[in-house]
């Protein structure tokens, strides 16, 4: 019997950890709107290049004068730092503009980062989509 509920135990206990790492692991199409393009520029103020995305803190100034904050999320780091990331690539300070996907929550200052320009003009691919809208265009330009 006390096999019984314990083998029981740990398959509940399976079952959660899966529907935990399931949900966790979602579609960018399903926070971003994938066929649209915004571009933001502003100040950043935290950067973290950790799991389970890279991520941008920036502040941008709108079109009022009022100061926004704003997440710029990429791929997870080790994406990143196959398309030449590290974890100094930004500084507290630093410009930035970054070009993206906007979010599907209306209001929500939240961007898909496509590419993001270094303080010296450089500009680093962002994304953690394979095969794109955006690698997609990136592609045929080459090819143009």
């Amino acid at each position: 019997m006390r096999r019984l509920v314990l083998s029981q135990a740990a398959a509940a206990t399976s079952l959660l950890f899966v529907a935990g790492v399931t949900y966790s692991h979602h579609s960018p199409a399903s926070v971003y709107i994938l066929n649209q393009e915004i571009e933001i520029e502003g100040t950043v103020t935290d950067y973290r290049y950790n799991n389970p995305h890279v991520r941008i803190f920036i502040d941008v100034v709108n079109a009022d004068g009022e100061t926004e904050n704003w997440i710029a999320e990429g791929g997870t780091p080790n994406i990143m730092l196959r398309n030449g990331w590290s974890g100094e690539t930004f500084s507290v300070g630093d410009p930035i503009q970054v070009r993206g996907h906007p979010p599907r929550a209306a209001g929500s200052n939240f961007i898909h980062m496509e590419y993001a320009t270094l303080p010296d003009g450089s500009e680093l691919y962002g994304e953690d989509v394979q095969g794109s809208i955006a690698e997609q265009r990136r592609r045929s330009r080459r090819r143009e």
